[in-house]
């Protein structure tokens, strides 16, 4: 009869403790994540970023319910975690990864990847752990090689304005959502930079509603993510004539699912 107790006891001993392991596992992940902070943000998937180069960065930003932005936080590209000091409320997690290029002498942040986690309550100071998985923005790139334009055609993802030149400014880096420029251009050239990424075959730039006096004066073939594969174009557009106005850029992906993507922006 002793024995069967004994034997009892252990058995409720090793349930109650693999019980406890398996109720602390969230808070193991996150004291096992370096930095201060009761969010353990963990990334998964961070193969599609590029791993040795020193221009390309995850910007990991927090929005609150009502979609303000209250945290950001810079980390490497290969980096898989980050920890998070948030107060108790719901957030939205997203993860955003980039590579600084180059384009005639202009370096431009581009996105390449994003993660997003939504309705993530923290409780106070308890110790939470989320996981981010990163998707590339750079689809259908399965070799890698010299560059080459010869890849399967990425479907177009996203366009944007990323600069903006004239003689009375001169040179104003555009983020990608910006609505309109903060400072005043004018003179007698105007140039209007936009990148696509992905691959479009129907272009328009307008200044104005009107098409006929924007010219594209250069275009570059970018390897964004750095693999040998052609994925982006950076283009310049000739709005000189215009002082200010509303310039708008789209184009069509050359394949599947066909989506037009479009950006406009304000010029001062």
């Amino acid at each position: 009869m002793t024995k069967k107790v004994s034997l009892l006891s252990v058995l409720l001993v090793l349930g109650l403790t693999l019980l406890l392991v398996g109720c602390s596992s969230t808070n193991d992940v996150a004291q096992g994540i370096e930095g201060e902070g009761n969010v353990a943000v963990k990334l998964a998937n961070t193969e599609v970023m590029p791993q040795d180069l020193d221009s390309a960065g995850i910007d990991v930003e927090v929005f609150n319910e009502d979609g303000d932005l209250i945290e950001s936080k810079n980390i490497k590209s290969n980096q898989q975690s980050v920890k998070l000091d948030l107060p108790k409320g719901t957030y939205s997690i997203k993860a955003v990864g980039y590579n600084n290029v180059e384009v005639k002498d202009f370096n431009i942040k581009a996105d390449i990847a994003n993660g997003e986690a939504t309705n993530v309550v923290v409780k106070s100071q308890e110790n939470t752990s989320v996981e981010l998985k990163l998707e590339s923005l750079l689809n259908n790139k399965e070799k890698e090689g010299d560059v080459s334009a010869q890849a399967p055609a990425a479907p177009l993802d996203y366009v944007r304005v990323f600069l903006v030149e004239s003689s009375l400014y001169g040179q104003e880096s555009i983020s990608r959502y910006q609505m309109s420029t903060d400072e005043n251009h004018g003179g007698s050239q105007l140039f209007i930079y936009t990148l696509d990424v992905g691959y479009g075959y129907s272009e328009l730039a307008e200044m104005n509603g009107s098409s006929a006096s924007v010219e594209k004066v250069y275009e570059e073939l970018l390897d964004l993510d750095n693999d040998g594969i052609i994925d982006s174009r950076a283009k310049v557009w000739d709005a000189s004539g215009y002082e200010s106005g509303r310039f708008y850029y789209e184009n069509t992906s050359t394949n599947s699912p066909w989506n037009t993507e479009s950006t406009t922006l304000y010029i001062r």
